[in-house]
């Protein structure tokens, strides 16, 4: 749920206005990526980290209204499956019974693995980390980005993230990118996301989603040339 500050403000204010409660899901909150601008190769210092991320919906809560979602998997390794919840004490504690009669439980060896590495890191070691992570991320975005500017433009539609590891593409010659999607995967075996599985209702979309986050950089242009 991140965006521009004034814009957080206003959501919020709704809520209040309405005594809503604001669910603030944000798994890839720690993958925040500099500008464009930012050469490819730019030196982790560059990067966000820890220290210089945005302002989150739950850093303007003053009413205890606000349960936020944060995950290690993305910026550590998607095995952990492991998250946190933050929120009021009185939202927290049936959650926690919820949890404790449903799920039991996260896996144990994560939340040790997990817990020491943090404890012996520290902010600044978490913030280094961060840094290293986000630079890898930039250097794969910029490399798709460029590939795509040179093989879609004005074949598709797109938006530069800011953050995160998916590009967001939109087919303007359909209404349905689904049957483009099933030959990219099964023709040319590159592994593309229809946009409705993303939709609640799974209609029908020009969308699709692309991501940087394990291709090479040659399977990357491998892959935008067949799209």
């Amino acid at each position: 749920m991140c965006g521009p500050l004034i814009r957080l403000i206003k959501i919020y204010t709704i809520a209040q206005k309405f005594d809503m409660v604001i669910v603030e899901d944000d798994a890839y909150f720690y993958l925040q990526l500099p500008s464009l601008d930012t050469a490819g190769d730019a030196d982790p210092s560059c990067m966000p980290g820890l220290h210089r991320l945005p302002p989150t919906m739950l850093s303007l809560d003053v009413d205890g209204r606000v349960i936020r979602f944060d995950t290690f998997a993305k910026a550590f390794g998607p095995g952990l499956r492991l998250g946190i919840i933050t929120a009021h004490k009185d939202i927290l504690d049936p959650i926690l019974l919820f949890n404790e009669t449903n799920v039991s439980m996260p896996n144990g060896l994560a939340c040790v693995a997990m817990y020491k590495l943090v404890e012996k890191w520290g902010d600044d070691g978490f913030h280094r980390h961060l840094c290293k992570v986000q630079a890898e991320f930039h250097r794969r975005r910029r490399v798709l980005l460029d590939l795509m500017d040179k093989h879609l433009t004005g074949l598709l539609h797109w938006k530069a993230p800011e953050a995160g590891m998916f590009v967001w593409i939109d087919f303007p010659n359909t209404t349905d990118a689904e049957p483009v999607v099933e030959e990219l995967i099964n023709v040319h075996h590159v592994l593309v996301i229809a946009g409705h599985y993303f939709s609640k209702t799974r209609m029908p979309t020009s969308r699709a989603r692309l991501t940087f986050a394990l291709a090479t950089d040659a399977q990357m242009e491998t892959g935008v040339v067949y799209v």
